[in-house]
């Protein structure tokens, strides 16, 4: 799918824009039509004088959007990734903006996560994330997309790890640390107290103090 042009994305955020306003002016409409009549009702009915009345809540919403489905169904591709190591760490917000991206169509928003699913799209959506799992996963008790995200994530963080032998040559400089054929710039953090590098894991640069890759290389 080719990503919008400025010109398209101007359009699209503008439409977005006037449904919200058409909301806006409905509910108002709808709001006072609901008061006027209790008002009438009140006055054709004497025997109702002294009960409290209330129009309670009404809302006005715009019609539901078409193609939300495929939308979910690939949020449930990327849900049934988390935590593996061959796929990047991704949040929900990051998540959530890669299938904007490529529903550019649909507007989704972050309350999405939280949103109780009905009982058709939830199962669909758990089937979807099993069929992609390498790791079983009971969703049995999840109602939402963000309970199916974090029983992913905490069934594959306590599952029992492969186990690895490894046999790197390691070298200490007062500039640096080479490991294996990389090579870590040594930068000093915590005020200058500490000699670190930076290391990156699923996507993500991370500190490494030495004191601390010296006291585990010590148990080798």
């Amino acid at each position: 799918m080719k990503p919008k042009t400025m010109k398209q994305k101007t359009q699209q955020n503008r439409k977005y824009s006037a449904t919200a306003e058409k909301m806006s002016l409905a509910n108002k409409v709808v709001s006072n039509a609901a008061k006027k009549a209790l008002e009438d009702l009140k006055v054709r009915n004497p025997d109702f004088e002294g009960l409290n009345f209330s129009a309670g809540v009404m809302m006005v919403r715009p019609q539901g959007q078409k193609g939300v489905t495929k939308a979910y169904m690939a949020l449930a591709e990327l849900i049934a990734n988390v935590g593996d190591r061959k796929f990047p760490n991704r949040n929900q917000t990051e998540m959530l903006k890669e299938i904007q991206s490529k529903y550019s169509d649909l507007k989704l928003y972050p309350a999405v996560w939280n949103k109780k699913l009905s009982g058709g799209l939830k199962q669909k959506i758990k089937q979807r994330i099993e069929a992609n799992l390498t790791t079983p996963v009971s969703l049995a008790n999840c109602n939402t997309l963000a309970e199916m995200r974090r029983k992913v994530l905490s069934t594959r963080a306590t599952a029992a790890p492969s186990s690895h032998k490894f046999k790197p040559s390691i070298i200490f400089t007062g500039e640096s640390v080479t490991i294996g054929r990389k090579v870590y710039p040594l930068e000093m953090r915590g005020s200058g107290k500490y000699p670190c590098i930076r290391v990156e894991h699923r996507g993500r640069r991370q500190w490494l103090r030495m004191d601390v890759l010296v006291t585990l290389l010590k148990a080798v």
